[in-house]
């Protein structure tokens, strides 16, 4: 297995050069194989990131997620947890060599990391490895098929949309969303669908469970979809876990 060749000698350096008792100096947490792709470099809501913690901190949420896993992604139970991923941002990063940092920063090679907790200060540290492409498995995480979507979202259904035609015409961010077939992504979150159902006798009516992210926290609803005639409006309402009435969103047209 990869990983039992990867790591051993440079995490011992890594390990010995932080602490005066390398045989009692670290808690082990996790080990997975994680691939840098173009949605792991930008924040959920589409801010460019630069810092490598942060794509690892996002690699991290869109794998666990939002289910987008790319080659040589591997889930992992540990930073499933939220209060652990966010622990990411301040992480000690130790890079094994610079291809593995230019491997993060600006390709889509895949890497191995490692995940530890030093005793002496309780500070999670990463170290990140080139990985030959053989994800690493951890023994406790969801094996379930992580591909997504679970379904798409109809075409007639897709673009931006917003609560009022004003804000069409104002661009308001906040105000506007955009559907696609993944789901619904706003300023200040996102909904991921994970199943969805259509009446084949209403195409114009979808209904969708889905996975939810905003404001720092993750949520599942029950939602639905039921597009206007003239493809000009949705009326939107969750089912789950609270019934809501509807809102209506107007189709703001193309860009």
């Amino acid at each position: 297995m990869l990983r039992a060749a990867a790591f051993p000698a440079v995490l011992l350096l890594s390990i010995t050069a932080q602490a005066s008792d390398p045989d009692d100096s670290i808690d082990y947490l996790s080990e997975y194989g994680a691939t840098i792709g173009p949605e792991d470099r930008v924040s959920s809501t589409g801010a460019k990131l630069s810092q490598p913690a942060a794509m690892l901190q996002q690699d991290r949420f869109n794998v666990n997620v939002r289910r987008m896993v790319h080659s040589g992604d591997s889930p992992d139970a540990y930073f499933a947890n939220k209060s652990h991923r966010a622990e990411i941002a301040s992480a000690v990063i130790i890079f094994t060599d610079e291809g593995a940092k230019a491997n993060l920063l600006y390709d889509s090679q895949p890497l191995l990391i490692l995940a530890y907790r030093r005793k002496s200060d309780r500070k999670l540290v990463l170290v990140v490895s080139t990985s030959d492409g053989e994800p690493a498995d951890d023994p406790d995480a969801d094996t379930t098929d992580m591909s997504m979507p679970a379904a798409e979202i109809p075409d007639p259904f897709h673009g931006r949309w917003a609560r009022s035609q004003n804000a069409c015409r104002t661009g308001a961010a906040l105000e506007i969303l955009t559907i696609d077939a993944r789901g619904v992504h706003q300023a200040e979150g996102e909904m991921l669908i994970t199943s969805l159902a259509q009446d084949s006798n209403e195409r114009s009516r979808i209904t969708f469970d889905a996975r939810n992210a905003g404001g720092g926290e993750e949520w599942r609803s029950t939602e639905e979809f039921h597009l206007s005639r003239d493809g000009t409006t949705i009326a939107w309402r969750q089912l789950k876990p609270a019934r809501t009435s509807a809102t209506e969103l107007f189709h703001c047209g193309e860009e």
